[in-house]
């Protein structure tokens, strides 16, 4: 196409010169021209050498300043052409800039800034950045059916969020976790469903629960406010909320189906996620409806157990030693993938 439109430019050119004012000239000037050496012909002497002089000048010289006047428009009209197209790049660049400025903002308010894809082993990389977030803020939100991931990585960590809020399921009402138990038994196919997997997938739930609760009460000292809360309808997915970011690990997500870890996103403070899952977690922690459960630092054992009982946990002496064991034993075999 370059090549045709370079073909049709002296054509062009010449169009243009024709019906333009220069064009009337170089037109005048060649008839002028043949006047005069018409006029030469018809006479004779020094009369016709004059008009021949001045004639074949004249044409001589007009035909210089077509050619002139050709080369000269043709080299305008590629400068003119390279100048406009610097130009649109130039604007086009500039308005490709401003509008990246403007989307960036409302990108982070609605999509995550990092996706940490399913897995079946826990992911590094999740950890890593999900550590980092705890080791820099001063609270941490966590709402989930169970918590003994988490405290087994505050309990791991150097330096910790000082306000510790846990919302998991209620253990006293076994329905709690029937939808978690669900997803971990399924296999990606409903046919496929199994009664013993799904019983198993919720005692262990619930023993997750049950040594965290343990484990916390063994962390009390590195914090300076740590409080569960039971729900009997605890969301599906897991929120973990810090001071400048938000981890949501998608247990309704049905790709997610057979993975023991699904995938997680994290979105930034401006987000409407962390807007959204802070303002239903605080509704949580303000509602009479959650049995709630400090951890005080200075708490006893038997003090512990104690409030244990008010909201239906009991445990004796064999039980407490055995959860308390779970959760170490837990914690030792968690310790070198929390801290990838």
């Amino acid at each position: 196409m370059a090549a045709a439109n370079d073909r049709e430019s002296p054509t062009q050119l010449l169009r243009e010169l024709y019906f333009n004012r220069t064009g009337i000239v170089f037109l005048l000037m060649v008839l002028l021209s043949v006047l005069m050496l018409i006029a030469s012909a018809k006479t004779h002497g020094s009369i016709s050498q004059f008009w021949l002089a001045v004639g074949s000048a004249t044409i001589a010289t007009t035909g210089y300043s077509f050619v002139q006047v050709l080369l000269t428009t043709g080299q305008f009209n590629r400068f003119l052409s390279g100048a406009i197209q610097a130009d649109i790049k130039s604007e086009i660049s500039r308005s490709t800039q401003e509008a990246l400025e403007i989307f960036r903002p409302s990108r982070n308010r609605y999509l995550p800034t990092v996706t940490y894809p399913p897995q079946s082993t826990l992911n590094p990389k999740f950890n890593r950045e999900l550590n980092e977030s705890l080791s820099t803020s001063s609270h941490y939100t966590f709402c989930g059916m169970s918590v003994r991931y988490a405290i087994a990585r505050l309990a791991l960590l150097r330096t910790v969020p000082r306000d510790v809020k846990l919302i998991v399921a209620d253990p006293t009402k076994p329905a709690a976790v029937d939808y978690r138990a669900r997803h971990e038994a399924a296999s990606g196919d409903e046919k496929a469903f199994n009664e013993k997997a799904f019983n198993d997938s919720k005692q262990r739930i619930f023993d997750g629960i049950y040594i965290s609760i343990a484990g916390a009460y063994q962390i009390r000292h590195k914090l300076d406010n740590l409080e569960f809360y039971f729900t009997p309808m605890p969301h599906v997915d897991r929120f973990e909320i810090c001071d400048d970011d938000i981890y949501v690990t998608r247990f309704s997500d049905a790709s997610g189906t057979g993975t023991i870890f699904p995938a997680t996103e994290k979105f930034d403070h401006d987000s409407l996620i962390y807007q959204m899952a802070s303002s239903d977690c605080n509704s949580l922690l303000r509602s009479p409806y959650l049995l709630r459960l400090p951890v005080p630092g200075n708490s006893t054992e038997d003090d512990f157990l104690d409030a244990l009982r008010t909201i239906g946990i009991i445990w004796n002496e064999e039980q407490w030693e055995r959860m308390k064991a779970g959760y170490q034993q837990f914690q030792e075999e968690m310790r070198s993938k929390l801290l990838p």
